[in-house]
């Protein structure tokens, strides 16, 4: 019998297959199996995807190192390098900040150029929007590559304000500001942000997805933010405009901190651009900040983006409460500095913007469940301690002064992780193992009762 064929009255399975086949082909065709092909490809890798859209930040950083390359060979600049190494590795801090918070690179390089290196405030400013132009430039096109999500609703009037206010400001503004209000204009922005993240940071941490669409509101939130904080604390000090609109977005519109942190690197990367561009063309500027770019550039321009990253790994509430204490400190620092020049009368007025950036903050919640009778006391006892610290005359009273400092600040931290202070859930496990914030959970605690007593 030859293969395929079947005695008389009985079917093989080749022939029940083409009878089949024959009298309804498209029923045949449904109860098919499908046909399982080969191929010779193999599966793409996962992050093949996320490479290929990063080339044109591997570009840009080609055509930077290549720049920056030809010019220090072209003028000679290696003991340009070797003379400001200092800044360079304090930029190594500076550009993780600035790529993992919404403050500039300019909040680790000014305080470094004028605190601890003696340098005029002007140059702090200038090297600010200098090494920005950079560092935050280079995180934007990173953050832009990845397509994060931004909040574009505010940020584009933003740019539109900061486009006519920095100009302006650096025109007209800050040649009418000194030296010594710079510091100080500067201490008290960073001090009311290290406040904010110290008291909400948990509560900002818990806000997720985009924000609710309110046109109207953004446009003219956006281009007001843009236009006033590009032409005052911008212009004066080289930094600030990012964690405006950083404050708009977390307290007026409640947006993730995943979309107001890149959307407040981008306006600061935005602002530093057009404000090195209008120094150079029109204004100059200071002695030094081309060696002090030199050194620095090529750390911001690849640190900035790897700060962007690591945190994306690691979470941004840890570092936010990091920088917060070093804002808190930094804040000390230049009041010690220059208490000669500001005796307590500009302290104070330094202490109460702070806490009137706290009522603004407050104000812009409300929330009635904001805890004033708690909140205010222990801001008090924090402005005590760096007072303390300032006018110390030695060691064992400035170990007292930043003592009080720093119980205050694990209470703000502690206390209030979820930004209402609920009495009742103060002191009660909510996730977080830190033996820090654990202890400032206690130190809530036993300040309420003290409060209730």
């Amino acid at each position: 019998m030859r293969p395929g064929h079947s005695p008389q009255g009985q079917d093989g399975p080749i022939a029940a297959t083409l009878r089949a086949a024959s009298a309804s082909p498209r029923a045949f065709m449904r109860s098919s199996p499908p046909v399982q092909t080969s191929t010779n490809h193999a599966p793409r890798p996962k992050n093949h995807s996320t490479i290929r859209r990063l080339w044109p930040w591997l570009l840009w950083l080609l055509a930077f190192y290549a720049a920056w390359l030809g010019l220090v060979m072209a003028g000679q600049h290696w003991h340009t390098l070797r003379e400001n190494w200092g800044i360079a590795a304090a930029m190594g801090l500076g550009s993780y900040v600035a790529g993992s918070t919404p403050m500039g690179g300019g909040t680790v390089g000014f305080p470094i150029l004028v605190l601890l290196f003696e340098q005029p405030a002007q140059l702090g400013r200038d090297f600010s929007f200098a090494v920005q132009s950079i560092g935050m430039v280079s995180a934007s096109i990173y953050i832009l590559c990845r397509r994060q999500p931004l909040e574009w609703p505010l940020l584009g009037p933003a740019m539109l304000g900061a486009l006519v206010g920095t100009p302006l400001g650096i025109l007209y503004l800050a040649p009418l500001v000194p030296a010594l209000w710079i510091k100080v204009s500067f201490a008290v922005v960073w001090a009311s942000f290290g406040v904010l993240h110290l008291y909400r940071t948990r509560e900002f941490c818990d806000q997720h997805g985009t924000c609710v669409p309110r046109p109207r509101l953004d446009h003219w939130l956006g281009l007001t933010i843009g236009l006033t904080a590009s032409a005052s604390v911008t212009a004066i000090t080289g930094v600030g405009i990012d964690m405006v609109l950083y404050a708009a977005l977390v307290l007026l519109r409640r947006a993730d901190l995943k979309i107001a942190i890149p959307t407040s690197v981008l306006i600061m990367a935005f602002a530093s651009v057009v404000g090195i561009f209008f120094k150079i063309v029109v204004t100059g500027v200071q002695p030094g900040v081309y060696e002090n770019w030199l050194a620095a550039a090529p750390v911001v321009a690849l640190g900035a983006p790897l700060g962007a990253f690591i945190v994306h790994r690691i979470g941004r509430k840890p570092t936010l409460y990091v920088v917060a204490v070093l804002c808190l400190l930094q804040f000390a620092w230049t009041m010690r500095n220059e208490w000669p020049a500001l005796g307590i009368t500009g302290i104070t007025l330094a202490l109460l913007g702070v806490l009137l950036f706290s009522l603004g903050q407050g104000l812009a919640d409300g929330d009635e469940e904001t805890p004033v009778s708690i909140y205010y006391p222990t801001y008090l006892v924090l402005g005590a301690g760096v007072c303390n610290a300032f006018i110390a005359g030695d060691l064992f009273n400035l170990y007292v002064g930043f003592e009080v400092l720093l119980v205050a600040s694990y209470v703000l931290a502690g206390g209030s992780l979820t930004g209402k202070y609920d009495r009742g859930q103060a002191g009660r496990a909510s996730g977080d193992t830190s033996p820090v914030i654990a202890r400032g959970k206690q130190l809530a605690v036993r300040v309420v009762a003290l409060a209730e007593a």
